[in-house]
């Protein structure tokens, strides 16, 4: 079996190599530039599987049927009818993508706070909860106190995804 992901050390090619130890399957990763190219060697069958977000080309493929989504690996369900990793027996198979916003050091607390204010408002908003959710993501504001911690709890998991699959710094 082949699992098609992107780059070395890229979160695609981390989440295969999670997925392979989690699932005790022997698959070759087969790294790709990008995304696209990824998924086109899913369209062409050159890649037995990938671990994707649901792109809006990827949920267009899956729309049109050409591709078959297996399991989530969130927490929660990205698309309706799939089910989690968790649900399908695979609760170590967990990837949780998310994004932060980072200020220079000695950035007024003031300033910091009234960002966050404005971007968890702005994620808030109907609109663009759904537009997220269209494209597979959750909206969720946070704090800044919050960052560093998801930060370092996802430096240690991937730290040793790497060294259990033997992945050679690049």
């Amino acid at each position: 079996m082949n699992l098609g992901t992107t780059l070395a050390g890229s979160s695609q090619f981390l989440a295969g190599a999670l997925f392979r130890s989690v699932a005790g399957i022997k698959a070759t990763q087969v790294p790709f530039r990008t995304t696209p190219d990824v998924l086109l060697a899913l369209l062409r069958a050159t890649t037995s599987m990938s671990r994707s977000s649901p792109t809006v080309a990827l949920k267009s493929s899956i729309d049109d049927g050409q591709v078959r989504p297996i399991v989530s690996s969130g927490t929660t369900r990205s698309l309706p009818n799939v089910p989690t990793a968790a649900e399908s027996g695979l609760p170590k198979f967990e990837v949780i993508g998310w994004n932060a916003l980072f200020a220079p050091a000695g950035t007024p607390p003031e300033a910091i706070a009234r960002l966050n204010k404005e971007i968890v408002e702005i994620v808030a908003m109907p609109e663009v909860r759904k537009r997220i959710a269209e494209l597979g993501g959750e909206a969720r504001g946070s704090t800044p106190r919050r960052s560093p911690s998801n930060l370092k709890n996802d430096i240690a998991k991937w730290r040793m995804v790497v060294a259990q699959a033997g992945i050679e710094r690049q």
